[in-house]
């Protein structure tokens, strides 16, 4: 692809405008581009600051934005930067000028979830726990505290669906998130004009969902496009679940995807829709994270085009670290060392193939015996507090963890 140790190809096809109108490199990125708000996607593209970052990309400079792959690789960890070179080759080759062709936008953050760890930008419903909160004259948790002025409705500095439209015939890529994708009218409505000017069968389709809402309409609208990737989120197994991703429950979960896979496995689409899972790793979940790979792996059996790897059966599920920082109180920070321990002996005895067992050993034992472990309080406070808006209790989870809880 390129000499460079720290060639990247996003800068090349790529930026990300979040719902707030900040742009980053890319979704992984926690430092935003100093790009005024309002810019248009175009416009952000060629600016002079991101021309400096695909400089960097080039001549071995590594960029303050991409610090979470420098991070990755620094621990012999497969990083982003790795994957996306990989993944989008056939998107650009070196020596040509960038070209916006992979497009990644959240629409709005319209949802039907509260999940746990999550916040306004990414749900709406997230404003109800926020009230809640507020009703009570509570002290919101530190991680929902820089959304308490921001508008109650989603910021919507431009038009992100005109200005889609305006870039309809580069379009190459298109990877959605949001919120929840399928409910945004604006994603429905241009995935419709994609179709009905014979461009989907020229664009790869990602969609990231929560795995609530399929029906036989959205599918067979994904069977016009050139590619789908549908990544569905999973962050835990049984009461876990329910627990995280209020207020929907684990049986239904588990509904939906056999909808789903029934649906391509009669359509004999397998060669169009790809499948693959990511679980966000948590205080709440971290000891039942093998048993969700396990659970996962079962349908890879009985599916068997959901998820080869390279001629190995395993499922594709990305257990993300990143998206919860280190200091997050929801974080496996929040955990004794004890407990990480048990975690990683759990995933180990369940997922020894797995492609991130290097990154689960590493990442055990960076947060055991660690200042920033033991914001404790807080941890139990929003936990409880949680449970109390929410009608549901912690003591359901896995009982090691129950009883830890208990004795903070």
């Amino acid at each position: 692809m390129n000499d460079s140790n720290t060639f990247c190809i996003i800068p090349w096809i790529h930026i990300v405008e979040s719902t707030h109108g900040n742009f980053f490199p890319c979704c992984n990125s926690r430092n935003r581009l100093p790009i005024e708000k309002g810019t248009s996607i175009n416009d952000a593209f060629n600016s002079e600051v991101y021309n400096e970052l695909r400089n960097d990309t080039i001549t071995n400079k590594k960029s303050k934005y991409c610090e979470v792959c420098w991070d990755k690789e620094e621990n012999n960890i497969r990083s982003y930067r790795h994957i996306y070179n990989n993944k989008f080759n056939e998107l650009y080759n070196v020596g040509e000028e960038p070209n916006l062709s992979y497009f990644d936008l959240k629409f709005d953050n319209k949802c039907n979830l509260m999940c746990r760890m999550c916040n306004p930008s990414n749900s709406n419903q997230i404003w109800k726990t926020i009230d809640q909160y507020k009703n009570e004259n509570k002290k919101l948790p530190s991680f929902l505290k820089p959304f308490q002025l921001e508008e109650r409705h989603n910021p919507r500095y431009k038009n992100k669906k005109e200005e889609l439209l305006n870039n309809i015939n580069s379009i190459k890529f298109l990877k959605v998130t949001g919120g929840e994708p399928l409910l945004s009218d604006d994603f429905i409505e241009v995935i419709d004009i994609l179709i009905k000017k014979k461009l989907a069968q020229n664009v790869i389709l990602e969609i990231t969902t929560n795995g609530t809402l399929f029906n036989k309409n959205i599918l067979e609208k994904f069977s016009s496009f050139k590619r789908v990737t549908i990544n569905i989120s999973v962050d835990g197994i049984e009461s876990s679940y329910d627990y995280i991703r209020y207020p929907y429950n684990w049986k239904n979960w588990v509904i939906n995807l056999e909808r789903l896979l029934n649906y391509v496995q009669t359509e004999k689409i397998y060669n169009k829709i790809h499948i693959r899972f990511s679980c966000v790793v948590l205080s709440y979940n971290w000891l039942c994270l093998g048993k969700l790979y396990s659970f996962l792996k079962d349908y890879c059996i009985e599916y068997k085009w959901i998820s080869w790897f390279k001629d190995k059966l395993e499922p594709r599920i990305h257990f993300d670290f990143n998206l919860v920082p280190k200091t997050l109180v929801l974080g496996i920070s929040s955990l004794s060392d004890e407990i990480i321990d048990i975690g990683f002996k759990r995933f180990y005895n369940n997922a020894s193939e797995s492609r991130q067992i290097n990154e689960f050993k590493i990442k055990s034992n960076e947060y055991k015996n660690n200042d920033i472990q033991k914001n404790l309080k807080e941890f139990k406070e929003v936990t409880c507090d949680f449970d109390k808006y929410r009608n549901q209790s912690y003591k359901n989870l896995d009982p090691i963890l129950g009883k830890y809880i208990d004795g903070l």
